[in-house]
């Protein structure tokens, strides 16, 4: 199923979380602090002052803010092996809705790399996945925007691909997921990790 993350995940605290007691804090971590044996005591934010809580989940994406920056679990990269570490990204309007929107997920083959396809429900998500070693960030959004058939009347976002994993996923009372946890190129995304 393709499912848009910003839309689900506004739905599971709106519709599931709040409404069972979640408290939701939007805010920017910007200072970890740690108990004696290295376990995180608390997180410092820019408007809340200390969070302090029994675990932490670090869902900070490639950053690995927690499990990775902060607890400095070693990283295992696999780049020798997977090559691509770039991609450009955007949302593009649909033409025919009727003849756009399928149920899979298209993948292509150009010039240095390949681009996805996924039918949304509001629009179409699309990317470019390349490695720099081969061509340069400004060229490879000419051949994404010549294949896609849009220009700059999208908002294309540049993403630097990590490749590879971290050691431990759970360390003391910090549990990584999704991309804090690690990554092995979009054609499988973090769900085969």
């Amino acid at each position: 199923y393709h499912i848009d993350a910003a839309l689900f995940g506004k739905y599971l605290k709106d519709k599931y979380s709040i409404p069972r007691g979640v408290q939701h804090i939007d805010d920017k971590v910007i200072h970890v602090n740690q108990d004696l044996d290295g376990s995180i005591s608390n997180l410092v934010t820019e408007n809340n002052d200390e969070i302090t809580a029994d675990l932490f989940i670090d869902c900070t994406g490639f950053k690995s803010l927690l499990l990775g920056q902060a607890l400095e679990i070693p990283f295992t990269t696999y780049k020798d092996k997977l090559i691509n570490n770039k991609a450009w990204a955007t949302h593009k309007p649909f033409k025919d809705k009727n003849k756009e929107m399928e149920l899979w997920g298209n993948n292509t083959a150009i010039e240095n790399g390949w681009v996805w396809n996924v039918p949304l429900w509001p629009n179409i998500g699309t990317g470019y996945v390349y490695c720099d070693g081969f061509i340069n960030d400004d060229d490879a959004l000419v051949e994404f925007q010549k294949h896609i058939g849009c220009g700059d009347e999208l908002d294309y976002k540049l993403v630097k691909m990590k490749n590879g994993r971290y050691s431990k996923f759970w360390h003391k009372n910090c549990l990584a997921i999704g991309l804090s946890s690690g990554f092995i190129e979009p054609l499988e995304s973090t769900g085969l990790l």
